[in-house]
């Protein structure tokens, strides 16, 4: 009974050893007083990261005690870095950063060439149909095709039969 009784307290003080956990919290504004939204907060000895808020607030749980050093990073702000000491439950740390020099980004043009264009400006003979004006007229394929240069089709009958295509002097059916 007194060995029972002795492990029952050594199991429940095990949990509040490992219970010394801190939350830390708090706001990131830059040096003319405005929050600082969307930026990244991280604790460095531990790897984990957080975003800041549309307020500039940030927020860890569950941080053992000790000491940590904080990085913020945002596109606005200049880099900062901050120990920290989490000692309590509830540990609050505001930080004040400054802001980045602004830099103009200069003029970027996007130039490219669509499917037709490469095709007609390549290095053997294509004639690109304009399937837009065709579908204007009534027209069936066959006979657009064979208004084409160097196309040929014959047709041993009328609508739905063989045809037989004959491109620049070679020819196939379909």
């Amino acid at each position: 009974m007194k060995y029972c009784l002795i492990l029952l307290l050594l199991f429940g003080i095990i949990p509040l050893g490992n219970a010394q956990t801190g939350h830390l919290s708090g706001s990131v504004i830059d040096d003319n007083s405005k929050v600082v939204a969307g930026a990244t907060v991280t604790l460095k000895e531990i790897g984990i990261k957080t975003i800041t808020d549309d307020q500039g607030k940030y927020e860890f749980s569950a941080v053992k005690y000790g000491s940590y050093t904080i990085s913020i990073t945002s596109i606005v702000t200049q880099s900062h870095t901050e120990k920290v000491d989490i000692k309590s439950s509830k540990s609050i740390l505001n930080v004040k950063v400054k802001q980045s020099k602004q830099h103009e980004l200069r003029q970027v043009s996007v130039e490219g060439k669509t499917e037709k264009r490469k095709i007609e400006t390549s290095g053997f003979a294509v004639n690109v149909i304009e399937t837009k004006d065709a579908s204007l007229r009534n027209l069936q394929t066959n006979e657009l095709l064979n208004r084409t240069v160097g196309v040929r089709v014959r047709q041993s009958g009328g609508l739905g039969s063989n045809a037989t295509y004959n491109l620049n002097g070679m020819s196939g059916r379909a």
